[in-house]
């Protein structure tokens, strides 16, 4: 996937959620780690004309999880549909430790999850609502979001790993 089919997959989430949300403005995108924000802070750009969504980082770690803005997140959520955002949904773990952490601080309106890449392979019941792209893969393959240097992401690649 280069980098026209991936803008394009991130108009497409951005008009599911206007839909889906209809003329909703009170959107909180988290993105999860690093790459979840780089998406995150693109589908903020693609739905812009319907009302400017706010945006944070939620990143997760083994020891600590931290959310950039957490006294602004609390203030925030409570009254906003959160959609969860991330570059790839895997297994689901991610992303059901997001879902725990946002749970243990506020009760939204709703919270749904966008992905840019849906591999499957799932361990926990997360399903993503907006989804770029589905590709299903191997579970000795891995898949490579790449971003240039302002956090655009430039290419998505399915790269073979150990046996």
């Amino acid at each position: 996937m280069e980098s026209g089919q991936i803008h394009r997959a991130i108009r497409r989430i951005a008009i599911q959620i206007v839909e889906d949300l209809q003329k909703e403005n009170e959107v909180l995108l988290v993105g999860i780690n690093k790459r979840g924000f780089f998406i995150a802070e693109q589908l903020q750009k693609a739905l812009h004309t319907s009302g400017l969504p706010h945006t944070l980082a939620l990143n997760l770690d083994v020891h600590h999880d931290k959310l950039t803005g957490e006294k602004e997140f609390t203030t925030l959520a409570e009254t906003r549909h959160i959609i969860l955002v991330d570059d790839v949904l895997f297994s689901g773990s991610t992303m059901l430790k997001a879902f725990r952490f946002v749970l243990d601080v506020v009760q939204p309106k709703t919270m749904k999850i966008a992905v840019l890449v849906d591999r499957g392979h799932r361990k926990y019941p997360i399903q993503p609502d907006y989804v770029g792209i589905t590709s299903p893969t191997k579970l000795r393959e891995h898949v490579s979001v790449s971003f240039d240097g302002n956090g655009i992401p430039d290419s998505v690649r399915l790269v073979q790993t150990g046996s």
